[in-house]
């Protein structure tokens, strides 16, 4: 769901939201959200047709392809919210200067990401040969074909040089497998463990066979349930929030700050 909004200061329930994930899919983040808060409007964007199902009528998917110039008018947004892109863009400072421009003044963007590299349980970088062949073969992936894979690791400043002020970014541990002796981290991880399980086909598949020219026949295999992927997310605000000289203290003309 919503990973900051304890520290967003807006008032959902007037907000008008657009969501942007790799491969929305059913749009589950996008209806959750609308769910949540009826009296927003949430847009949710993916390359491909949303399946109909039983949405709120708050919410909308349409067809767009976020790294081209954005079709919304400016300072339209109160909220932007990326999750899963790595791999996927080829310009992270443009997509986040059309963020920029889309968002209201003082409104905010949120953007979700995980690390390539992964991790045993103690923090340190994991020595499974597996694991480390994985994250070097998505550098590869992303230096042949322009996408990078760590923009987990690079977010934050380049929300930054895009213009984005009070930018806070949070890390997590998100252990694959259920290894935790903590029980919400366990639960955690029992569910990441599904999510490598059954989703690991659909993000080797087409990067390997198409990029690194392995064969369909090829499998990776090893045993995932004693290390954890480094989950980040950055909140960061637009800095038209925070008027200068004479007006000061002028509040921002943003519709839902609370």
């Amino acid at each position: 769901m919503l990973v900051s909004h304890a520290v967003i200061p807006l008032d959902f329930q007037r907000c008008t939201v657009l969501t942007l994930t790799q491969g929305t899919g059913t749009g589950i983040w996008a209806t959750d959200m609308a769910d949540k808060f009826p009296n927003s409007q949430v847009i949710g964007t993916d390359l491909s047709p949303i399946a109909p199902g039983m949405q709120p009528d708050n919410v909308t998917f349409e067809i767009d392809d976020c790294c081209s110039a954005w079709v919304y008018p400016e300072d339209h947004f109160d909220f932007v919210h990326i999750r899963g892109l790595f791999g996927s863009i080829g310009d992270w400072p443009r997509l986040y200067r059309e963020a920029y421009r889309h968002l209201r003044p003082g409104c905010y963007i949120e953007q979700v990401e995980w690390s390539v590299h992964n991790r045993a349980s103690d923090g340190t970088m994991s020595f499974i040969p597996e694991f480390a062949q994985w994250s070097q073969n998505a550098i590869r992936v992303a230096t042949m074909t322009g996408k990078t894979f760590e923009i987990a690791e690079n977010m934050a400043g380049l929300l930054r040089e895009a213009g984005f002020t009070d930018v806070v970014e949070k890390r997590f541990k998100w252990p694959v497998g259920p290894w935790s002796s903590d029980p919400k981290l366990k639960e955690i991880g029992r569910w990441n463990l599904l999510n490598w399980e059954e989703g690991m086909e659909g993000w080797v598949m087409a990067a390997y066979t198409r990029v690194l020219g392995v064969s369909a026949a090829f499998r990776m295999q090893c045993d995932p349930t004693r290390t954890a992927k480094p989950l980040s997310v950055v909140l960061s605000a637009s800095p038209r929030l925070f008027a200068t000289g004479e007006n000061s203290s002028a509040r921002p003309p943003a519709s839902c700050l609370s």
